[in-house]
């Protein structure tokens, strides 16, 4: 009785995973990737590497593909399995980072051509530069017409005074009135320096630090070419190309 209970826990059971296993496998159609070399590739959030890659077994259904690659710009595009016996070519075909885009986006708002071009910290550093100095500008701005008008109410009690001490009062605080605005025009004037300074330095650095690329997507790895496989075509295309 011992050995038939051994057979049951055991081989049975091993034998019902080595089923599901190739029922699983059934099921999953060979995906080759092919793209930017060097592009780092990850489907369904989970990452795979970088190109080239091994064929993949994918089930069937709908998987979101994530390419990202020096010098271009993230690429998503949803992957279809529809038919589990076919060998799917993928193409990865990410655009390439744009200068003038960049620029444009640092023209706009300090740190956005960096944010575009994936310099995330430098985007963020310009980004925060740009906006301390208009908050800055604007709180001194606010302070120094408040002080404006402090200024401007001293002096008409102070032209209106009689009485030595009020006129001694009311001249002090016209003066500290006067000093007071002028303070927060300094600080305005300093936020508006920051401000622009950020500005500017992120419109030179997408000019000068944007990675750029000559030609579209780059050449298909040599390595990941198959016989069977369509030859690269020429172009950029910022989509996933099925090919059967």
């Amino acid at each position: 009785m011992t050995r038939p209970r051994r057979l049951l826990t055991t081989v049975v059971p091993a034998a019902l995973s080595l089923v599901l296993i190739a029922a699983g496998r059934a099921d999953a159609a060979t995906v080759h990737l092919t793209g930017p070399a060097g592009a780092e590739v990850s489907i369904d959030g989970q990452h795979l590497g970088s190109l080239p890659l091994a064929p993949l077994d994918l089930p069937v259904g709908t998987h979101v593909v994530r390419c990202r690659a020096h010098a271009h710009e993230d690429l998503t595009q949803d992957l279809v399995v529809a038919d589990p016996t076919a060998i799917q070519h993928v193409r990865l075909r990410p655009l390439p980072l744009r200068r003038s885009r960049a620029v444009t986006g640092s023209l706009m708002y300090a740190g956005l051509g960096q944010w575009y071009a994936g310099a995330d910290l430098r985007g963020w550093a310009y980004f925060l530069g740009e906006s301390v100095g208009l908050i800055t500008a604007l709180g001194g701005e606010l302070a120094r017409s408040n002080e404006q008008d402090e200024y401007t109410n001293a002096i008409r009690n102070y032209e209106q005074a009689v009485a030595a001490p009020d006129v001694t009062f009311w001249r002090n605080e016209a003066a500290t009135a006067y000093q007071n605005a002028r303070d927060m025009a300094d600080l305005r004037d300093l936020g508006l320096m920051i401000a622009g300074g950020a500005w500017a330095l992120s419109i030179l650095d997408a000019w000068l630090l944007t990675p750029t690329v000559d030609v579209g997507a780059g050449p298909v790895p040599p390595s990941a070419m198959r016989a069977d496989m369509p030859a690269p075509l020429d172009g950029v295309h910022a989509a996933v190309t099925i090919e059967f």
